[in-house]
């Protein structure tokens, strides 16, 4: 199973920007997206959801994506979802073992791909020092 270092990094610099203990980041920027990132430590996840402001000011939900993280702080890329191509299972989670099964390893190692560039183009945007608190 293929990890995302790079958007793990990422979440860790946003995340220590949180008030209190959250469990949950929103972040809006200055055009109206938002980034929210929730975490979970049983079993061990990330949520990370970017909403797009259309016309009317209306959010909407464009992109979703769950990570598992792993032993030795591995952030694997577990589900995508694209508005424009709906969601994607790549691991499956055993509800009583918790045991992971990888189901589309072609497709995984994409996204963690995808991941990893898409840190990049959040970077790029300035979300660590413009991204405001909502």
């Amino acid at each position: 199973m293929e990890q995302t270092e790079l958007l793990r990094d990422l979440v860790e610099e946003l995340w220590e920007r949180r008030s209190n203990n959250e469990t949950i980041l929103r972040l809006k920027a200055i055009y109206g997206d938002e980034l929210h990132i929730e975490r979970t430590s049983a079993p061990p996840t990330v949520w990370m959801r970017y909403y797009v402001t259309t016309a009317g000011d209306k959010l909407v939900k464009d992109l979703e994506l769950l990570l598992i993280i792993a032993e030795e702080d591995r952030w694997i890329p577990s589900e995508f979802y694209r508005a424009n191509t709906g969601r994607h299972v790549y691991i499956q989670v055993n509800p009583v073992t918790g045991e992971r099964m990888l189901v589309d390893p072609v497709n995984q190692r994409a996204c963690a791909d995808y991941c990893d560039g898409w840190s990049c183009h959040l970077r790029e945007q300035d979300w660590l020092v413009k991204g405001v608190s909502v």
